[in-house]
């Protein structure tokens, strides 16, 4: 296995045969970009072996240069700024990784590449979901978006699903429950309505977490929902509504909410102790109540 200094000087070589290929001169008239291109591409790859993370970045911002300077070389443009990309999360600068990785994501899909485009959106958002959960939900969304454009709507199904998550993780309800009815409307759009059912509580579960009652209401209006999860989802509505402690215990625990998926049952858990924590202690939540 070649040593770090090799790889180094490797990657330098790299970096002084790519400059040359750019020379002009009396019989040279204009810069071989192509040459160029692989050859920075290389000493980027060799940089990234021997673990110098910004030397391989800026190696592979010398080939992204130069194959967008190429004819009919963008897609290659693409693979480089991936690559800067896993390097950007490397160096723990996720906010660049996001900006390269929706720089390829851009051209795979205006050259046409709409499975290339969705593959890395899905690879992007899996490599950023621990750190960085919002921008990795928001990459979910747009690989959602994408493969609606290509009908695949189970697939964008699963995006959304995905994307309200990691909201969920981060305790943005409002946008977990506004991509989780997005997930609705995908498998409706696919003829499976097998899951509605269990998202719509999901969903119901998201607003009563923000005391968003007009929500919930608006989702047992307009959801697909079972008849007896639509009752039981009414009955957690009402529990909510008049506070009936006995009700939301009686509600929450049913076995249908424990089988939710594990961040659904996780918030059903949550919503019941914050009841039991406010019916044990009346006196601190009175703007609480005020606003239900």
């Amino acid at each position: 296995m070649a040593s770090i200094s090799s790889r180094v000087d490797e990657a330098n070589k790299f970096l002084q045969n790519g400059n040359k290929f750019l020379k002009t001169g009396f019989l040279k008239w204009t810069p071989d970009h192509d040459n160029a291109a692989n050859q920075f591409a290389q000493a980027a790859m060799a940089f990234k072996g021997a673990r110098l993370h910004q030397k391989a970045i800026e190696a592979n911002e010398l080939a992204i240069k130069s194959y967008l300077a190429c004819q009919n070389s963008s897609y290659q443009a693409a693979k480089c700024m991936e690559q800067a990309a896993i390097c950007c999360k490397e160096l723990g600068n996720y906010q660049s990784a996001v900006t390269y990785y929706r720089r390829a994501i851009d051209i795979y899909r205006s050259t046409g590449h709409m499975d290339t485009a969705i593959a890395v959106m899905e690879r992007a958002a899996k490599s950023l979901a621990d750190n960085m959960p919002t921008l990795a939900a928001d990459l979910y969304i747009q690989a959602s978006e994408t493969a609606v454009v290509e009908d695949r709507y189970r697939q964008a199904a699963e995006f959304c699903n995905k994307a309200a998550t990691l909201y969920l993780k981060a305790k943005e309800y409002s946008r977990a429950a506004k991509i989780a009815r997005e997930e609705i409307n995908c498998y409706i759009q696919a003829n499976d309505s097998r899951n509605c059912s269990r998202i719509s509580a999901g969903i119901i579960l998201m607003y009563l977490a923000e005391n968003d009652v007009v929500g919930a209401m608006d989702v047992l209006k307009h959801c697909q929902m079972d008849d007896d999860i639509y009752d039981l989802a009414q009955q957690l509505v009402t529990a909510h509504e008049k506070r009936d402690l006995k009700l939301l215990n009686s509600s929450l625990g049913n076995p249908f909410f424990r089988n939710l998926d594990t961040e659904y049952a996780k918030l059903a858990r949550d919503l019941l102790n914050k009841y039991t924590q406010e019916d044990q202690n009346p006196d601190q939540n009175d703007d609480v109540n005020d606003l239900l």
